[in-house]
Parts: C-alpha cells; structure tokens; sequence
C-alpha cells in the first residue's frame, strides 16, 4: 500500500510527488554510474613514461647515443630491373642485402633449350664453311663466280644470327 507524505497527500498530489521523486532517483542513479564510468576510466590510463630530460647547451661531442628500438631504415633508392626475356630462374647468387658491383651477374634464367639450339647451328654454320672450302678449287677450276661462291656463306651467317629463340 502506499504512502505518502501528510502534505501530498491533503493537496491529492500523490501521483505529482511519485514521479519527482522517481525523477530524482533515476537522476542520482545516472550521476552516481556517471562517477563510476569516470572514475574506472581515470584509474585505466596508461601511465606515462618516466624519462630523464637535459637542457640542451652547445658543446664537445662526447658520446654517441644508439637507439636499438628504432623502425626499419629503407633504401631511398631502388633499382627497377627486367630480364630482356620472361623464363624460370635457374641461379641467383645474389641475397637481397647483399652489395653488388656493375656488371655482376644478378641471375640466370634456365636457357638449355637455347644453348642447345645455338650449338646445333653453330654446327651446321661449321659443316657449311667445311663444305663450302672443299668446293672452292673445283668451283674456280670450273669459272664459277666468288659471289655465288659465298652466297650459301652469307645465308648460313644470317640464318644464326636471326634464328627466333624460344621466349
């Protein structure tokens, strides 16, 4: 049963009283969790660090200081480099990091293929030449021309030096 106070209750402010009175409350209650949030978060803070400052004066060099928590200290140049053809790498006998000289051998793609090839036209460009030198006195006895003469020469020459390799 309710209760109220002889005064509210003479006027019949009974329901008038009640909701002040829950007002009041409730805005206790809201200051009080206010108090609390603030004072948890106060409490969390990371703490500061302790550090030991010096005014700074002109001077001697005395010493150094190193920093062993310091980031990464990256290139401020960088070389973009490309092999004249795309292949599978076959030797790298550089590290990254490691210090490099001009003209040193960076990597070598897989070329068997093209050993192979340059190796079978370099035989046939030598049985040509043998041929064609074994040709020349019975050519001249028989009034043929140098030109024609060097004409299989010549082709044998541009067809090594313009033979497509395999990309």
């Amino acid at each position: 049963m309710l209760q109220c106070e002889p005064k509210a209750c003479a006027t019949g402010r009974v329901r008038e009283y009640m909701t002040r009175k829950n007002v009041r409350l409730l805005f206790g209650l809201a200051v009080a969790a206010a108090i609390v949030v603030g004072l948890a978060l106060w409490m969390g803070r990371a703490k500061p660090i302790a550090v030991e400052t010096v005014e700074a004066a002109r001077g001697p060099v005395a010493e150094t200081v190193t920093n062993t928590r310091a980031g990464t200290v990256k290139a401020c140049e960088r070389a973009r480099m490309a092999p004249p053809s795309a292949g599978q790498i076959a030797r790298l006998p550089v590290k990254k990091g490691d210090r490099v000289e001009p003209g040193q051998l960076l990597l070598e793609l897989w070329n068997d293929d093209i050993r192979a090839e340059l190796s079978v036209t370099e035989r046939d460009a030598a049985a040509t030449r043998a041929r064609l030198t074994a040709r020349r006195p019975s050519r001249r006895s028989q009034g043929v021309s140098e030109a024609q003469v060097s004409w299989p020469r010549r082709a044998a020459a541009t067809a090594a030096a313009t033979s497509p390799g395999p990309a």
